[in-house]
């Protein structure tokens, strides 16, 4: 839908969907001289309007859309690119003879990606969908394993740059 005609209407709607006035209010601020009392009562009216009524909720969800993508956008980052630094990072490390910094970086790596705590990633993990990591494919039960047993899944890692 387009912006309405009346301008002042299109004002009101606006207030109205950014939700920091009363109808009242928002009526008030855009006809100063009227009464309090007059500007409850054109207020209500306005908002009975379809045309107007149909622009605030629409103005609401370009509101919402905006701050949705204004959050999307400062908290949001390139993983691949943390990765391939982190990546780069490891490598001049080992190439350097600091192997205990590469190691550090790489077992960050996994840690980020989960197989740390559950080295068996698999396509419901990317569908989101949620998996018991303490059910087995048989659907039998079995015993959860210690956080220090999985270190011992890394020694291949740790033993590549050793040398």
């Amino acid at each position: 839908m387009a912006a309405l005609d009346n301008n002042r209407h299109e004002r009101f709607a606006l207030l109205i969907a950014e939700g920091k006035l009363s109808q009242a209010d928002a009526y008030k601020q855009l006809y100063p001289k009227s009464a309090l009392s007059s500007a409850s009562a054109n207020a209500s009216r306005l908002i009975a309007d379809d045309k107007i009524r149909d622009r605030v909720e629409e103005l609401r969800v370009e509101i919402r859309n905006e701050a949705k993508d204004q959050v999307v956008n400062e908290i949001s980052f390139d993983a691949r690119q943390q990765f391939e630094r982190l990546e780069r990072t490891c490598q001049k490390a080992s190439e350097a003879g600091d192997y205990k910094t590469a190691i550090q970086g790489r077992l960050a790596m996994l840690e980020m990606f989960g197989y740390r705590d559950h080295p068996t990633l698999t396509h419901e993990h990317v569908n989101g969908k949620r998996i018991d990591v303490h059910r087995s494919q048989t659907g039998l039960e079995r015993e959860p394993t210690a956080p220090a047993r999985n270190v011992s899944r890394f020694t291949d890692i740790a033993a590549r740059y050793r040398k």
